[in-house]
């Protein structure tokens, strides 16, 4: 009886340690398949996170650059021409030699939203409601557009390399601030404008030829006391559309978002040319492309301190020492893979001494302001903009008091 215990209890014992040692394999087998697809996630996350840097320096040249719509006085809000400085901007930086490949981006006016808006304002038969709400959404653009050139031509004053690495993050964070500040900017557009609600249409019906374009009239309350009157119905409309948008906050920053990221992703269209290269035109998908060949070493070094912290995260020392050890053998070229070599292109040996990183100057033929929304603050306080459109507005409620 004792001799069958025994055999029973090592039977037992066997099973217990072919078991043990199955789930052991089964466990190892996991942890593999899950670092295996971690991994995998990681270089997605890399190659978006790189995408979007390499988007963001595309910004950085067209900002400095200055060729988007940031004055109202200028194509495509009016028919005025602007004069932009041309100037070439300094990409894929070699800092041993303070080198640099040259981007151009030529001024290019069309713009179809903005287009279709500039268009129907000399219509003989414009309306004073479409054209009131034409100027919200073109204030919104004027905004967008700004908002763009002045961040991305700060960070272009940052060293390309942080442009690379680390943009990403403060796009983010500045993305989150442009709908808040920007709905401060509409609350005041949408008041002021409704100066348009006291205007009319005066253009010769009759005889549309004898004007080419709409001819406006201010609408006085003893002149015309029933249009006064309808002005004045429009504005408590749309006070009180303005206090239900005030109660339900989010559709105001919503609206502004919608209108910036149109704006960003239009921005997508312009091509810019390098000096001395074939690419010529070049796309955004171009520099992006050049980037991650330009910055392929970083890119691997990312990848590799990665590799390495899941290897000990996920798979324990002894892996994440061996992940080590292969890394840096391949670093001292001891395993021939060449990931820590950077690309030798033509496009680069078209460097040359780096130029200045100053924006390009941008005038318009129209008096007033000339520059951005930054730089056209103090002109749109001083009697420019702000306090005149006040006065206007105020003008034109006193009357019927």
């Amino acid at each position: 009886m004792v001799n069958k215990n025994t055999d029973t209890e090592e039977i037992d014992k066997k099973k217990q340690t072919k078991k043990s040692t199955f789930d052991t394999k089964t466990q190892s087998l996991k942890k593999i398949g899950s670092f295996l697809i971690s991994l995998l996630v990681t270089i997605l996350h890399i190659i978006i996170y790189f995408t979007f840097s390499s988007t963001i320096l595309y910004e950085c040249k067209l900002a400095q650059s200055n060729i988007l719509p940031t004055n109202l006085d200028c194509s495509p809000y009016t028919d005025n021409e602007p004069d932009i400085q041309k100037i070439l901007t300094n990409i894929f930086i070699t800092t041993t030699t303070q080198e640099s490949v040259k981007l151009q981006f030529p001024y290019d006016s069309s713009n179809m939203i903005l287009d279709m808006f500039r268009t129907y304002k000399k219509s003989t038969d414009a309306n004073f409601f479409i054209m009131y709400l034409i100027e919200l959404f073109e204030g919104l653009f004027y905004y967008s557009n700004n908002a763009i050139t002045y961040f991305f031509n700060f960070l272009n004053g940052l060293p390309e390399i942080l442009i690379v690495l680390f943009s990403p993050i403060l796009t983010f964070f500045y993305f989150l601030l442009v709908p808040i500040i920007g709905s401060l900017y509409f609350i005041y557009i949408y008041f002021i404008k409704m100066s348009w609600f006291f205007k009319t249409n005066t253009t010769n019906t009759t005889d549309p030829k004898s004007n080419d374009k709409p001819v406006w009239k201010d609408v006085g309350a003893w002149e015309e006391p029933m249009s006064y009157i309808f002005a004045l119905i429009f504005v408590c409309i749309f006070f009180w559309i303005f206090v239900f948008l005030l109660l339900f906050m989010f559709p105001i920053p919503l609206l502004i978002a919608a209108v910036f990221f149109i704006c960003l992703f239009m921005t997508f269209g312009y091509k810019g040319e390098i000096e001395g290269s074939d690419k010529n035109p070049v796309s955004i998908t171009t520099i992006i492309y050049e980037t991650f060949k330009y910055y392929k070493v970083t890119i691997s070094i990312v990848f590799a301190i990665m590799l390495v912290s899941k290897s000990f995260n996920m798979l324990g020392a002894v892996a994440g020492v061996f992940a080590l050890f292969v890394i840096l053998l391949i670093h001292f070229k001891f395993i021939k893979i060449n990931i820590f070599e950077s690309i030798k292109d033509a496009t680069y040996s078209k460097s040359s001494p780096l130029a200045k990183s100053d924006q390009a100057t941008k005038t318009c033929s129209k008096p007033g302001a000339k520059g951005g929304f930054m730089e056209n603050l103090p002109y749109l306080i001083n009697g420019g903009g702000i306090v005149k459109d006040l006065k206007k507005l105020h003008k034109k409620l006193v009357h019927v008091m």
